[in-house]
């Protein structure tokens, strides 16, 4: 009869951080996110932008619902990047009004869950949504959440004016009518 040998436990593996160097693995995720997300929002961006300079001198107003729904389009595009590259749980606190209010609703979230939303009403009577930038993802966050209440046609961002330059995606954000300011009140003042 021979005794069971024990079993050395495996060590722990190291957590990546951003000083450590990347491996093949992960040049080649940074690689197909590159081309997913670089190369599906420059398809959305130009399709938005030729329907736009057609659309626009005969309906402004069909122009923008058709805005609208490239903004749906981005929504999706960003669920779909943080479900394939970065999959996150995300705990939403708020007040326990908007918890137990009677309006509030269910939407699916990112795992196919449903769960009680508490963003529903706001969105119901209309909302403004602050972020301080406590990290980069913060301004995902907010599209995830508009996409989850179906509202992501109605989301306007305040930005820097340099931001509107930027090949593609300032294109899409003038599209978007996202507002942009200089941050000096003579400038601004008519914004």
């Amino acid at each position: 009869m021979t005794m069971p040998q024990s079993v050395a436990p495996r060590p722990a593996r190291a957590r990546r951080t951003n000083s450590s160097p990347m491996t093949l693995v992960d040049r080649l995720r940074l690689l197909a996110f590159s081309v997913f997300f670089i190369g599906h929002s420059t398809i959305m961006n130009l399709s938005q932008l030729s329907v736009s300079l057609i659309l626009l001198p005969l309906s402004p107003r069909v122009c923008r619902r058709f805005n609208q729904h490239a903004e749906h389009w981005f929504a999706n595009l960003l669920v779909a990047v943080t479900s394939l590259w970065a999959p996150t749980k995300l705990v939403l606190t708020g007040d326990r009004e908007l918890l137990t209010s009677d309006s509030s609703s269910s939407a699916a979230t990112a795992n196919g869950r449903i769960e009680r939303s508490w963003f529903a009403p706001a969105v119901e009577h209309g909302c403004i949504v602050i972020s301080n930038h406590q990290t980069y993802f913060d301004w995902i966050i907010i599209w995830i959440l508009s996409y989850l209440e179906h509202c992501d046609g109605y989301v306007k961002i305040i930005l820097k004016a340099d931001l509107k330059h930027i090949p593609v995606f300032g294109w899409g954000m003038r599209l978007f009518d996202f507002i942009f300011l200089k941050r000096k009140w003579a400038d601004d003042q008519q914004t």
